[in-house]
């Protein structure tokens, strides 16, 4: 396995997992596979919510993105911002 294979299997999982959190914004990204659920914004959603992301952002952190081409070193870090992202507003709630 290439450093690339598993970056982009790292990556499919985090945005599924993301995507599966929060099924509002995949639908309205075009993903209409979480169509018939809502968000669960409950105590115990949103801390796994954070631990799913923390795992995500530790995953990639391990990520030797030397390795990566170009395009995937940016999207590492696009990845990793909107983890990043979402981390910050689900501690904002």
């Amino acid at each position: 396995m290439s450093v690339t294979d598993d970056f982009r299997r790292l990556s499919v999982r985090a945005v599924d997992d993301l995507l599966r959190a929060d099924p509002v914004s995949a639908t309205w990204l075009g993903d209409h596979r979480f169509d018939d659920q809502l968000p669960d914004l409950s105590g115990a959603a949103v801390a796994a919510r954070l631990t799913m992301i923390d795992d995500h952002v530790t995953a990639l952190d391990a990520v030797d993105d030397v390795e990566l081409g170009v395009t995937d070193q940016v999207d590492l870090e696009i990845l990793r911002a909107q983890l990043l992202r979402s981390r910050f507003d689900l501690g904002e709630r």
